[in-house]
């Protein structure tokens, strides 16, 4: 079990470094584009409460925007609703890792993993459109 928790650990340093998970790069410039995201699956939200989807997509944009604590709690909801998801639990143990609080970011990466391990290998394998969006080619 350590062995994985190691790996884990490494992939979340990783993916932190070359800023593959949710792009915060620019967020100023995207400040608007973002708040009308946020908007929009907020009505999403008021018009089906149950809506999983819409609180992971506006989990992601608060991410985006560097609000982790509103990500995290949107990511919460979406897990009360299906507490399956394994892209939720991805995404908030993201957040967590970003917030600095690395035991829960690797407990929700671990339990994401043991969910929907095709998930984590997919969001780990290399990427050669974002590669090049991020200059790395």
């Amino acid at each position: 079990m350590k062995g994985y928790r190691l790996v884990n650990f490494v992939v979340l340093v990783v993916l932190l470094s070359l800023g593959i998970t949710f792009s915060q790069s620019n967020v100023a410039a995207k400040q608007p584009t973002l708040d009308s995201t946020v908007e929009r699956y907020t009505r999403a939200i008021q018009a089906d409460p149950r809506n999983v989807q819409a609180y992971l997509e506006r989990g992601n944009a608060y991410a985006d925007k560097g609000d982790n604590y509103r990500a995290i709690a949107d990511y919460n909801l979406a897990l009360f609703l299906d507490p399956r998801f394994a892209q939720a639990y991805y995404n908030r143990g993201i957040a967590y890792a970003r917030a600095g609080d690395l035991d829960r970011a690797l407990a929700d990466l671990n339990q994401a993993a043991a969910l929907d391990p095709q998930f984590i290998i997919a969001c780990t394998q290399p990427d050669p459109e974002l590669d090049l969006a991020l200059n790395l080619n």
